[in-house]
């Protein structure tokens, strides 16, 4: 089938909030020409704790030393982000060794005691902890990454976590080091760049998610819906997560509650949102659907001051278009394809990116309109999906996912990751300070 498309012209991020003239296409050359979009909210330079046995003080050295000094390119978190990383401001929990077992279970007891008596007996505050440990597999539960990031987050405190195996690998240290000091930016509340909106408008757009559990024997369902909300630009606002609760009635109230809840919190912000811009993902059914809708309605009633649009956001691998005028029939970056009334494609990398998606089909965005709106909003709508795939925190080359699919898959992985008991304390405890904060990248 042929179908018609047209191009979204890629807009420049912003950096420098007061430096109109702060403008780039490239994320770091930007930033190490402007400095961050917003800094850190605190001129004192933030706690940070590093967190590692005695067997990686060497690996625990050579971070550190990259965070503070520069590695490579990199010229240290002071240098891109203004912010100290320095004796002054940084401390250790280490003194501990790992058992000789390899099982990861056995080493993530030891990091979680570690911390565990930190948070105990230390009156120390504490903005970030920095976690050194070997590298396990995503899907299993019991390791360090999980168990040290649950305990934190309880205590309302993010994590950044690395592997040695990554200090260890001079080349791909070189070029990640940048990337933990953006990722820990982030999570203490600065801002890099933004995306220099073409509206003008501080629309917010609500990624809707759905974290799901069974028992050990497969059969309780436990779930949770939450939100991850961001500024159509791109900084993150807040997320909100609801209560876990069993597959029914119990578990679609809590979703509407979180929808609902979030949209109330859109409209006490300080620049109220003309629009707000629902994104759920391809896991919801038609109840979940109209819990969210509920919610929606709840908030904004009849009368609302702002436009409400709905929109599935998904990403499919089986669903591509061929460009027949170039040899590898591959669609340019920004390529929006209609092929329904309201379904749309856009390809958030293209035939540019090919180092990027060479062992694997280009990402395109499949984006479906649950609400109808004129011609000109719906435009809207599609390039800011576009915009958030550009803009998103979780490192200068993540460009294939919006930034409400990539946060909320992000928090989706965590969350169902994490110890029933857990779970339910950390949904129960979300405190104001850890729902704006990017905990989950």
């Amino acid at each position: 089938m042929k179908f018609t498309s047209r191009q979204v012209t890629a807009s420049p991020f912003r950096f420098a909030q007061n430096n109109p003239n702060a403008t780039s296409l490239e994320k770091y050359k930007g930033l190490s020409r402007f400095g961050p979009y917003q800094l850190l909210a605190s001129a004192t330079p933030p706690r940070i704790g590093f967190v590692f046995p005695n067997q990686l003080v060497e690996d625990a050295r050579n971070l550190y030393t990259a965070l503070r000094s520069g590695i490579g390119l990199f010229k240290g978190c002071a240098s891109l982000f203004q912010f100290d990383v320095a004796k002054d401001n940084v401390f250790r929990i280490t003194n501990f060794d790992l058992p000789t077992s390899t099982r990861a279970t056995d080493h993530a007891r030891c990091y979680a005691d570690a911390i565990i008596e930190w948070t105990t007996t230390s009156h120390e505050p504490a903005d970030i902890f920095v976690v050194l440990h070997a590298k396990s597999a995503r899907w299993e539960e019991d390791t360090p990454y999980y168990l040290c990031k649950a305990h934190l987050l309880k205590h309302g405190i993010v994590s950044q976590h690395v592997t040695p195996e990554l200090l260890r690998n001079p080349k791909q240290f070189e070029w990640s080091a940048a990337e933990i000091a953006l990722q820990m930016f982030v999570k203490l509340g600065g801002i890099p760049w933004v995306i220099q909106s073409t509206s003008g408008r501080p629309d917010v757009v609500i990624g809707v998610g759905r974290v799901e559990r069974q028992d050990e024997q497969g059969g309780l369902r436990r779930l949770m819906g939450f939100t991850a909300c961001v500024r159509a630009d791109g900084p993150f606002l807040f997320s909100q997560l609801g209560a876990v609760a069993e597959w029914g009635p119990q578990y679609l109230a809590g979703l509407t509650s979180a929808v609902r809840e979030t949209l109330t919190r859109c409209s006490a912000l300080p620049e109220r949102p003309q629009m707000l811009v629902v994104h759920m993902s391809k896991d919801f059914g038609r109840e979940e659907e109209n819990a969210i809708n509920k919610g929606v309605e709840e908030a904004t009633g009849d009368q609302a001051a702002f436009t409400v649009a709905v929109l599935k956001v998904t990403s499919d691998e089986h669903l591509f278009a061929v460009d027949s005028s170039v040899p590898g029939g591959v669609p340019p970056r920004g390529c929006r394809i209609r092929i329904g009334d309201r379904d749309f494609l856009i390809y958030t990398e293209g035939r540019e990116d090919a180092r990027a998606w060479q062992t694997r089909t280009p990402t395109a965005i499949r984006v479906r309109l649950f609400t109808s709106h004129p011609d000109a909003v719906r435009e809207e709508l599609l390039r800011q999906i576009y915009d958030l795939a550009q803009v998103n925190y979780r490192g200068f080359r993540s460009t294939s996912e919006p930034a409400s699919m990539k946060y909320s898959r992000l928090m989706t992985h965590i969350l169902s990751h994490l110890p029933p008991t857990e779970l339910a304390s950390i949904a129960a405890n979300h405190d104001s300070v850890l729902s704006q904060r990017m905990w989950f990248l």
